[in-house]
């Protein structure tokens, strides 16, 4: 059992607020699809299934990049691997998405639109200081409960992610659960055997923290994308086109 609350504890007939990580990349203005909407599916499925109004939350890019764009492709994809109707509106917090949540009947699923299109959402700033932000003020008053199950954008401390934890019951989704009891066994080694952990992307100073911070419970790491790279590269092999973040090597 869960030493935390999951979607198991919610109360019967909920309208949820539900944080995901659905960043994708972006090819000729639409998203990819990927394994974050097969994963992210099964919590907003199983919510939908009991019956609860489901309001998604996700980002997409950052301001000023090109993959900075509008959820509503996003929607799309969300409702082939849940297998029903996903809505979509452009607005995360004003009266166009307060009227859209109102309007959920059980068992509906709504996406709002890009959380990094707000101006309160992505400064680095504390939980405390993003509770009392309007734009989780605003949603906090048209939910009962919030549930987190953007794992993968957990370490940041933006309102979507560290704000309304302090104003309404919270819950962790399946991804958030299973990722965090994998790496907590990891953390703990509460097991027999050596670890091995596989590690990749494009934010190699990311990995090489978490190098650092398990390199005494961690026996192997298999690396891949820019830190796999930059290891190479540090070993003297040659490996062609530089990709950032070089001077690391």
């Amino acid at each position: 059992m869960s030493t935390f609350a999951t979607i198991d504890d919610l109360p019967a007939d909920s309208r949820v607020l539900v944080r995901l990580d659905l960043n994708s990349p972006i090819e000729d203005g639409q998203p990819r699809d990927n394994r974050r909407f097969d994963r992210h599916a099964e919590t907003v499925r199983e919510l939908a299934d009991a019956g609860h109004r489901v309001v998604c939350l996700a980002h997409q890019g950052r301001p000023g990049r090109d993959d900075f764009t509008t959820l509503a492709g996003h929607a799309d994809i969300l409702a082939d691997h849940v297998d029903r109707p996903v809505g979509f509106v452009a607005d995360t917090y004003g009266d166009e998405a307060l009227d859209a949540i109102d309007a959920l009947d059980a068992g509906e699923i709504l996406l709002l639109e890009n959380t990094r299109m707000c101006d309160d959402e992505l400064p680095e700033e504390s939980p405390e200081t993003k509770a009392e932000t309007e734009f989780v003020r605003t949603l906090a008053g048209h939910v009962d409960a919030f549930v987190n199950d953007a794992y993968s954008a957990a370490h940041r401390e933006h309102a979507s992610l560290v704000g309304f934890p302090l104003v309404l019951p919270s819950y962790a989704g399946r991804v958030m659960e299973t990722e965090y009891e994998a790496n907590t066994a990891i953390a703990t080694r509460e097991f027999d055997g050596p670890v091995t952990m596989v590690v990749g992307g494009t934010k190699a100073t990311d990995v090489i923290g978490v190098m650092d911070a398990l390199d005494d419970r961690v026996d192997r790491f298999l690396l891949g994308g820019v830190a796999g790279e930059l290891f190479l590269r540090a070993a003297g092999h040659p490996v062609g086109h530089d990709v950032g973040e070089t001077d690391l090597f």
